[in-house]
């Protein structure tokens, strides 16, 4: 057979799905299989650079305008372009990531008669925050969209369940594959934490709470900004150092600012170097009310670093609470500043023990090359006989609701 041409259509270029997508086109073999990407720039212009890099290295790239919201007019143009490309470079197989890429880019390879449709969602969107009715909505989509879907690829058995239960496709209908960190690359991490402390203006001596994340609602760190106050109630040398941007900064600044913590919270913005930042912290938090696989936990986790997190989505999948990690319920600050206070008390020696098997968790189980191997089994496993035989029928499986 010849190698195969996949298109990855995403239209959420931030984030950990665009990490995501750069990890699949950087690591996937080349001599097995044809890349191209299908995406969109308007979410994130610092996307630009990651599209030059890709043509960089001869994996082509088409921009459609695709939006984040619900616009039928620019949905129904998007959807064309993508139809307008599926059927100009001929594609054996279809991945698409998350929801609005999801939507138009399965309608379209059912248009254009694509012999094999994989579909990665990241976090569902109806276990995302919305309306009782939007998330019916949601899960009637998934559940249509589904029936010509070859396989679903979910990054954490938490988030399988959830579309199992909402009657999206069967169990047997999807695998999962986790999202994994390149371990090597942390062992070549060289910093001075006391230069790292003098660039941001924490004292040396001053202990360090770090997040990493963009500034949206998913994330909440309102929580972990409500949690900081506590602590630093306790620990008043403590500092908070929030990495990341997006729409919530404005929100942010202001909840800081009303708390009396402008000294003790910082939000200093993105940094492309961030693995060089994780050994600041003493303490990684992460405050989320939804997660599928968070990469800045396992990047954390990698990096020896304690973590204390909300028990969401994937994350109970990584996290076992007292040996690798401390779990807290969401959305409750009081647990998650105790949880904070309890572990930048703990003796070093003990912080040390719970980093190193962080550490052995990621390279066990979430690294990239075990990410990449298994997409790369999927893919061949799912279009073998497919495209030898010529077969375009779309059987919709058993049980479909």
């Amino acid at each position: 057979m010849n190698r195969p041409r996949i298109a990855q259509i995403i239209e959420a270029t931030t984030g950990g799905t665009r990490r995501h997508l750069l990890d699949i086109v950087n690591g996937i073999d080349a001599q097995r299989f044809e890349l191209h990407v299908i995406c969109a720039t308007r979410r994130d212009p610092a996307f630009l650079a990651d599209i030059k890099a890709m043509r960089a290295r001869d994996i082509p790239v088409h921009v459609v305008r695709m939006v984040r919201s619900v616009s039928p007019q620019h949905d129904i143009v998007a959807c064309r372009d993508i139809v307008s490309l599926l059927r100009r470079h001929r594609f054996d197989c279809v991945h698409t990531h998350s929801s609005k890429a999801g939507v138009l880019g399965r309608v379209a390879a059912r248009r254009t008669r694509i012999p094999v449709v994989i579909h990665t969602p990241h976090v569902l969107p109806f276990d995302m925050h919305a309306g009782a009715a939007v998330r019916m909505l949601y899960r009637f989509i998934e559940r249509r969209l589904a029936r010509g879907t070859d396989r679903l690829v979910c990054v954490s058995r938490a988030g399988m369940l959830s579309a199992v239960g909402a009657g999206v496709a069967p169990a047997g209908h999807y695998d999962i594959i986790s999202n994994g960190v390149d371990v090597e690359a942390f062992d070549r991490v060289s910093a001075s934490v006391a230069k790292l402390k003098t660039d941001l203006g924490i004292p040396v001596d001053a202990p360090v709470v770090g997040a990493v994340g963009r500034l949206t609602r998913q994330k909440n760190f309102g929580l972990l900004i409500a949690a900081a106050a506590r602590v630093c109630g306790v620990l008043p040398d403590t500092r908070f150092v929030i990495f990341g941007d997006g729409e919530e900064r404005r929100r942010l600044e202001t909840g800081i600012a009303a708390a009396g913590l402008r000294d003790r919270v910082l939000l200093p913005g993105t940094r492309e170097d961030i693995y060089a930042w994780y050994p600041l912290f003493d303490v990684f938090a992460m405050s989320s009310d939804w997660e599928g696989m968070p990469y800045s936990l396992l990047e954390a986790m990698g990096m020896l670093r304690t973590v204390v997190a909300t028990a969401v989505g994937g994350v109970v999948e990584v996290i076992q609470s007292g040996g690798n990690g401390i779990l807290t319920p969401p959305g409750r600050p009081d647990t998650l500043a105790a949880a904070l206070v309890d572990r930048l008390k703990a003796p070093l020696p003990e912080r040390q023990r719970m980093g190193r098997e962080a550490r052995a968790t990621i390279e066990k189980k979430f690294t990239k090359r075990s990410m990449i191997s298994a997409l790369e089994h999927l893919y061949t496993q799912t279009m073998e006989g497919r495209l030898e035989t010529g077969d375009w029928r779309r059987r919709p499986y058993e049980n479909a609701t």
